[in-house]
Formats: C-alpha cells, structure tokens, sequence
C-alpha cells in the first residue's frame, strides 16, 4: 500500500543518494529549497494526490502542472581541442597557455530538471518495480544494482543502489583475475573491452513491454498483487515523465545527437539506470549463453569479456575476432561500417572505445601484470593516511608528463595531462588538514589552483570547483575566492558550442547559464558550512547573481543538512541548533547547543555510535559512564531508526562486579564495566597480532595540552600518521600506545582510522582541560564488521582512577583541578573473542585493583608515562603471572620497558622488550590466546610440562569463569 511511510522513505532515500552524489549540485540545492518550504511537513500528500488522481489515458491531471516544470539543463561532456586549437596538434610543440578567445564544446549531455515531486515518484517506482526487474538481472550486470535491503519492508538504510566503488572495481577486477587465473594455468587469452556509443540517446524504450512484463509478477509467489498494482501505476507516471523530457530536448537533441531514438531515458533520474539495464539484459544472456565466456560483466555501458585459447587471425585480428564470436552468433550485425546489435540496431558498438588484448601463454604478461599493480596501488593509497604528501604543492600533483622512450630526455616529452583524481585527493587532504590542525595556507597552492582554474582547463575541470572553493573558503582566502569566482566568469562568457550559427547559439546560452549557476551551487555549500558570506566574495557574487538568492541557497543548505559532513569540525554539530561555523572547534559554544528532532529524522545519512560518543565526549567531559552513554544515543537516535537494521547497536555494557554476584565485592570498589562488543555476530580469532609503539612522549606537548593550547601541528600529524599507516602495513589487529600519547582533538581521527582499517586501538590521550578540571582520560576503540559486511566501532574513554602524585602535583602547581574519581569503574572488554582489560599508568600501583580481573581475561594492557621504569617492571612480571594472562605494557620511549609478556619461565617471558631510538615506530608480536586457554584448562600435571611453555596457574584460578571464555 502507498501511504504516508512509504513516501516519507522514499524521501529519505533519495535524500540519502543526492547527500552522496558529488556532481549533481542543483539537485542538491533543489532538494534542500524543497525541504524548507512551509508546507513540507504534508509534501506527502501532494505524492499521494499525483498517484490516486493520475489517468496514463488523461493527462490533464494532478500532474499536469509538476510535468509542465520539466525542462533540462545542457552539461558540457568534451572540449574541442583541435579544430580551432591546431597549433597544439603539432608534433614539436608544447605550451602551458589555456586562455583563448573562444572555448568550443563539441559533446554535451542533456540533464532532466524536474520538481521534487517527480524525483520522489522515480525513487517509489525503484522501490515497487526496480525491485522486480533487479531480480530479474544476471549477476554479471554491476551497474547500479538496487541494495538487497530495499526489499525489507521495515528498510532504513537509505541506500537505493549497492555501494558504487565495491560494485565497479568487482567489474573490472573479477576479469582481470580470471584472465591472469587462465595465464596461470597455461591458457591462452583475449580481452576484450566494449563500449556502446551514446548508449541513453540510442534506447528507444518500449513501456507497454514493461508493463506487461511487470504484470506477469502477479503470479510469483512471492509478490504482493496490489504492490504489482501499484509498481505498473508508477510505470505510468514515470512514462508521461520521459515523454515529456523528450519532447523538451528533441529540437536541440537532433542537432547534437543525430540518428538516436526519440524515446530516450533522462539523464538524472533514479529509475533510468534500472530501465537501462532491463533494456540490455537480454543481451547479457546471449553474451553468457552464445558466447560462454570465461568472464563476462557489463557496467552500465562498458563491457569486459575474457576468452580462453581464443582465435585469433593475425592479420585482421579485430575484425576477424568480432566476426567469429559475434557476428556468427547473431549477437552483433555489421550497418554503415559500424559494429550494431543484432535485435536493436540503434545500439552501436563505440569504436573509439574498443580493445582486444591478447595474452599468449608462451609469452611476457607484463603489460597485464603492470596494470594490475597499478589499480593495487591506487587502491592501497586509499588504505594509508597521508604522509609525506602532506607537504606537496598543488601543481606536484595537477599533471602527469607523457614520454615517447626514456622519460629522462627532453625531447622525449610528447604531452602533458591533467591529473583529475590526484588533484581530489590534494584538495581533501588539505581541507581535512585545515580542520583537523595548526595548519597555514598554502599560499604557493594557493596561486597554483588560480593558474590552473583559469582558462579551458577551468572550466574542463567545474566537477572539482566546489572543492576547490571549499579550501579558499575554508583556508579563509577570500580574495583568491574572488579571484578565481572572477576568473570562472570571465571564462564562461567565452564558451561556445562548436561554432556561432544561430542554432547552435541556444546551446551555447544553455552552457553558459549551466556553468553560471554551477559557480552559485560550488559557493553556496562551503559557505553554509561557515554561515557566513565573506565581504569579498559578496562583492563579486553579488554583481553577477541575486544576492537573495545566494542567501537563500545557504541557508537551505544549511538547514537541510546538505553541506559536507566529513567537513565538520566537530562530528554531529550539524544535527543541532549551533549558529556559527563549522569547521572551526569551539567546544565552549557547541556544548550548550540542543540536538534537534527534525535534523536527525530527516539525516541524509546514517548517525553513527561513534560520532555520538565522539561529541559527547567532547561537550560534556563529567558524563562518560558506556551505559548511560548508549542509553542517549538510543533515545536521541534510535527514535528515528529501526535498530535490528544496524550494526551499530550491537554493543552489550553491564554493569558487573569482580566477584561471581553482587554479594562478593571485591575488593570494596570493585564494580566495573563489562562491555561486549558484536558479540552475537564475532568470530573468536585464536591468535590476534599486537603492535606497540616506541614513542617519545615529550613534556613540551604535555604542557601544552594543559594550558589548553595543544600541540596539532602538521609535523605532529605526520608523524601520527605514519604511525598508524606502520600498524596497516604489519596487519596488526591491536596497536598500543602509550599515556598522554595523543592530543584530544585528534582523538576522532584514531577513530575514523581504527574503523576504516578495522585495528583496535588502546591509548592514552593528552590533557583535555574544562572548567579548570584537566581530565587524563584512556582511550579504547574497537572495531567491527556487522553481519551485513558494514564498519563500525566503538570507543570507550575512561578517566585515570589514580592521578599520580607528582601528575597531581604539576597540575594543581598550574591552578588545575583533579577531576572526582571516587565512582570511576574500570572496564573489561570482550572483542573478537578476546577479552582485555587496560590500566592508565599509576592505577597498577593499587593491588587490589590490579588484581580484581583474575580468571577473566586473557590480556592486561598498561599505558604508561612514567619514569618509575623498575618497579613498574616488577608489576608487569607480577600482574602476567598473577593474572596468568598476556600483559602489554607501553611507555615514553626515552623510559623504555615497553614490552610484551607471556605467563611463561622467565627465559621466555618476554616476547617484545624495547627502549629508547629516536624515530618512532612499532614492534609486533602474535599471541596465542587459543594455546593460553587450553594451558589454563588443564590441570597441574598436564600444565607442568606444557608444550605452550606457560607456567601453571595460581592458587584459585576460577576454571568456571574461564570456561565461559572457551
């Protein structure tokens, strides 16, 4: 049934898809104007009028008026670089110059502009019919796929398609591993990539087939006849929709794409890539069944097929090649010297786009081996937080040099390219810098971004303007925000579409009011992350565009929470009534701000855990208790949510005692936390790989954390991130760092890491001093992967119980306060089967304290600074053999007795032992909780002569308490 539900999900996904879609800007402003209306509460009822009112035989409806706002908006796709730029084609010359008189565009595309409405009514039909057609779809069709838990009828997860990075690199890698598996196995092989050109304009789609094949659902089992009902209704609607937009653009689409079909589908709507794939998914079969492929996959257009011991004829091998395998098998025909399908001839094969590639098993594979190291590459990069290029200049980055031969000559160099996804990259890194550190503008990149967004190259590039803005903007450089705003609008009034006849000149106004109010949708999401419209940027926005206009796209933004999250300074104060700028850190103001109801019922995106945790934290230091904290997340959040649907709620925190029942309280504090991490869903690995790092904590920064002016420079930051990029590279499951290691700010930096790379992190954080108190607190984060492959995790800090006397002595030398303690617990973990408990420095010196875990875990960790280096080592050897577990301690490097040690003979005792050096870096070790678990489950007289090397147990060793672990 379409009710009031359903309407509001569909909203919210297709929320969800334009807060993830980086190109489509105005949608994005479009939505967020829709989103402030007055009448918004009750849109629903507008959807629901269009459906009960709409007659496909009359359309003098309801809809009459949302279809007569259709109209489209001219994106360019491709400059002309030669007709009128010939110079640049000559063989023996190169120049850097990217002004000229006129910048001609040969390729456009032609992008739907459509009311909300319409936009809601696609995402429903997605809803009720994609999901029928997607079954219908081979698995080796991965474009736009719809999201297997858009079936559920309680879905809340916001994502109407699968995850678009996994589903395009699963295309392409699956072939190249199949086609290197074959090579492997002495076989020999062809690749072969196709194209279709102009695949959307050459569709000529047939709705009554549509139609008649959605009713042929009724007889499934599993599907609903008035959800049949429906989806064939939505059809309807979304038909009068393409003819309308056909109509709009045909007069112009005859001049720009000739010989294509006059029933097309639109370019920006979320049904026309579902459509597209039913359109072709009969050819995805005749590929499987007339061909058999050893891989075959399609990706929208893009086709990737490999062949095993192909034919090849070496004189004519193309052509030879298709002729065999597709002409023969009535997949393809030849028509006018182009390569066409055989039941569709609209559908032209691109042969600008074509490469066969044929391996022979006798022979080298080192062009194959060359590009699959590549995508590694740029993959891996994804894996590792940035170092060294931290400190590169934009034009390091911005090009790529290309070579005829050796690269060290001169007259070698036959070009020069543009490195789009370098240059994002570049752009995110600094912005993330901005935010997150002491970091300056770089006023070198700054006049290389100026130079480079000048020119044809400028506007080539309008996909990176708002990033580019973002940084001027966020950077506070205004007057290179105007500068390059400015040069933007010089260059748009030079765009033309091939050349200056009057048919072409409507065009031509198209491109240059699209690129105009590109620049609008680029400014207007940076500055409603700061809320402010700087003097100079007003100055030049204001003289080409209406100011009330610019005012009202930021504050739709802003209010429909549709700037970037991943630029917020501190996580989650968008989601309240904070007033001032985002990207700058400002706990004192955030803190007195309210969450608002309506923001997080309409979030574009998931609120996780952890940014809940990560602002409460920060905004309210005293309240740090995991239940309490979970109980507030699910009553802010969870009323939004359906939780079975996340993993994220998969945290279990009791409040215990270390005894077996309440009435064995030991030692009199005894209490703790007993927190278990996905625990339902957790797989128990026997042996976990810890690092530890050998660290310099330095005094210098220490002080500066208390007199609340920390240490976050870009070198510190570097540093930090070389660190964690060690523990990647080693494969560590748990990387331990030492007290008062880290500056607090960066504390959701480690987060982000630990859940991105899925490494547990237990550390100490540096001074965060509020309201004269300074808070010594101990970070735990541990992450996870939920049942339905989704990351998350979860941080706990927990303030140090001891102050030591000389740390309580410094600080209130510095009129600092020592926080309450007294109702502080200590917590133990359960994570991947392990469970652990950690101590803050001094809190080992209480006897009781450090004992109170005995028979519960495998593992104690201890963050230290602490220059007691002796008797903390004798803790150490005491704690792992009292314990009888691993114990893992981690001091300031200039201290040392950084070690791990086993509950072995004190020949084998230590496992890692380390002091001093001048760099910092990490030492590993695996350790064997399986082999640990079954020593301890034995008796004396196995345990004496243990194959493990463990000691016996002590006295009272609790084996029920152990078999609970087991």
């Amino acid at each position: 049934m379409l009710n009031r539900e359903k309407i509001e999900l569909a909203y919210k996904i297709l929320k969800h898809e334009v807060y993830y879609d980086k190109n489509d800007l105005m949608l994005r402003c479009k939505l967020a104007e829709f989103e402030n209306q007055k009448d918004f509460p009750n849109f629903w009822e507008n959807i629901i009028n269009i459906f009960k009112k709409f007659q496909y035989s009359n359309e003098n409806t309801t809809i009459t008026k949302y279809l007569e706002s259709i109209d489209f908006v001219i994106i360019p796709k491709s400059f002309d670089g030669s007709k009128n730029n010939s110079e640049h084609d000559k063989p023996n010359y190169l120049t850097n110059i990217s002004t000229k008189e006129k910048y001609i565009i040969d390729k456009v595309n032609y992008h739907i502009k459509a009311p909300v409405e319409l936009h809601i009514i696609s995402t429903l039909w997605c809803m009720y019919a994609g999901v029928l057609l997607d079954k219908e779809f081979s698995d080796k069709c991965y474009g736009y796929r719809i999201n297997p838990n858009l079936y559920c009828d309680n879905n809340e997860t916001g994502n109407l398609f699968k995850f678009y990075p996994e589903q395009y690199s699963g295309w392409r890698d699956n072939g190249l591993k199949k086609a290197k598996k074959l090579l492997n196995s002495k076989e020999d092989v062809a690749i072969l990539a196709l194209d279709i050109e102009q695949f959307y304009y050459s569709i000529e789609f047939n709705f009554d087939k549509l139609k008649n094949c959605l009713n042929d659902k009724r007889n499934d089992k599993d599907s609903k006849d008035e959800d049949i009902s429906i989806a064939i209704k939505l059809t309807e609607i979304i038909e009068v929709i393409c003819k309308r937009y056909n109509s709009k653009i045909k007069h112009l689409k005859e001049l720009t794409h000739p010989c294509t079909s006059n029933n097309t589908l639109p370019l920006g709507m979320n049904f026309s890539p579902i459509l597209a794939n039913w359109f072709i998914s009969d050819f995805d079969k005749a590929i499987e069944k007339k061909i058999n492929p050893e891989y075959y996959g399609r990706y929208v257009d893009d086709m990737l097929i490999v062949l095993a011991n192909p034919t090849i004829n070496e004189k004519d091998s193309f052509k030879s090649f298709v002729h065999d395998y597709f002409i023969k098998t009535d997949i393809l025909a030849e028509k006018d010297s182009k390569y066409v399908f055989k039941d569709n001839h609209n559908l032209r094969i691109n042969d600008k786009k074509v490469l066969l590639q044929h391996f022979s098993k006798d022979h080298s594979q080192a062009s194959l081996e060359k590009f699959v190291n590549k995508i590694k590459q740029n993959s891996s990069e994804f894996r590792y937080l940035p170092e060294d290029d931290i400190d590169e200049k934009f034009d390091e980055v911005a090009y790529d040099l290309l070579y005829k031969g050796s690269p060290n000559k001169l007259s070698n160099v036959i070009g020069i390219t543009e490195n789009k996804y370098e240059m994002a990259k570049f752009l995110g890194c600094k912005i993330s810098l901005l935010i997150h550190s002491h970091h300056k503008p770089d006023f070198q990149s700054n006049s290389e971004l100026l130079f480079f967004f000048s020119g044809k190259t400028g506007l080539e590039y309008f996909s990176l303007w708002e990033r580019c803005l973002t940084y001027l903007i966020v950077s506070k450089s205004y007057k290179n925000a105007e500068t390059l705003i400015n040069n933007l609008i010089k260059s748009v009034e030079k765009v033309t579409y091939i050349n200056d006849s009057l048919e072409n000149a409507r065009i031509s106004e198209q491109l240059k009011t699209f690129f105009n109010n590109h620049i609008v949708y680029s400014i207007v999401i940076p500055l409603a992350l700061k809320n402010y419209i700087p003097e100079y940027v007003q100055k030049t926005l204001y003289k080409i565009f209406d100011e009330q206009r610019i005012l009202r796209n930021v504050k739709d933004i802003r209010k429909a929470n549709l700037i970037r999250h991943n630029y917020i300074s501190l996580p989650l104060t968008n989601y309240t009534d904070y007033k001032n700028d985002y990207t700058e850190f400002n706990i004192l103001n955030v803190s007195k701000c309210k969450f608002k109801d309506k923001k997080i019922a309409l979030s574009p995106r998931f609120i996780h855990m952890d940014e809940f945790l990560i602002y409460s934290y920060y905004t309210n230091p005293t309240e740090v208790e995991p239940d309490k904290l979970l109980e507030k997340y699910n009553k802010i959040v969870g009323q939004f949510l359906q939780p079975t649907n996340y993993g994220d709620l998969s945290c279990k925190i009791e409040n215990r005692y270390c005894g077996k029942n309440d009435k064995e309280k030991c030692p009199k504090d005894g209490s703790f936390w007993d927190i278990k991490v996905n625990k339902e869903k957790q797989k128990f690995k026997e042996k976990i790989k810890v690092g530890i790092v050998n660290l310099k904590v330095k005094d210098s920064d220490i002080e500066a954390s208390y007199k609340n002016k920390p240490a976050i420079s870009i070198a510190r930051h570097q540093e930090l991130n070389a660190t964690l990029n060690l523990a990647t590279r080693e494969n560590c499951d748990l990387l331990i760092m030492p007290e008062l290691s880290v500056p607090f700010r960066w504390f959701q930096d480690l987060i982000y890491y630990s859940k991105k790379r899925q490494i547990g992190l237990i550390l100490g954080l540096e001074y965060f001093v509020d309201k004269g108190y300074a808070y010594n607190y101990l970070a735990t984060i541990l992450p996870y992967i939920d049942s339905k492959k989704r990351k998350y995790c979860y941080p706990n800090l927990r303030l140090k119980k001891h102050y030591a006397y000389k740390e309580t002595e410094l600080l209130k030398g510095n009129r600092l306060n020592i926080p309450p303690v007294e109702n502080e617990s200590y917590s133990k973990f359960e994570w991947q089967g392990l469970h652990f408990c950690s101590y803050n420095c001094f809190e080992l010196a209480d006897i009781h304290h450090r004992s109170m875990f005995k028979s519960m875990v495998d593992l104690v960790v201890a963050c230290e600074y602490n220059k007691d280096v002796s008797y903390f080592s004798n803790i150490a050897e005491s704690v792992s053999r009292d314990l009888h577990c691993y114990y893992i301690q981690v001091n300031s490097s200039n201290y040392g007795d950084s070690r791990i040690v086993s509950p072995s003979k004190k020949d084998f005792m230590d496992v890692v032992k380390v002091k001093g050096g001048e760099n910092t870096t990490i030492l590993t070790a695996t350790l064997d909780i399986k082999a640990l678990r079954e020593h301890q489950h034995k008796t004396y007289s196995l345990q004496k002569n243990s194959e493990f090397g463990f000691k016996p147990t002590p006295p009272n060793y609790d084996v029920d308490i152990l078999e609970k672990r087991r």
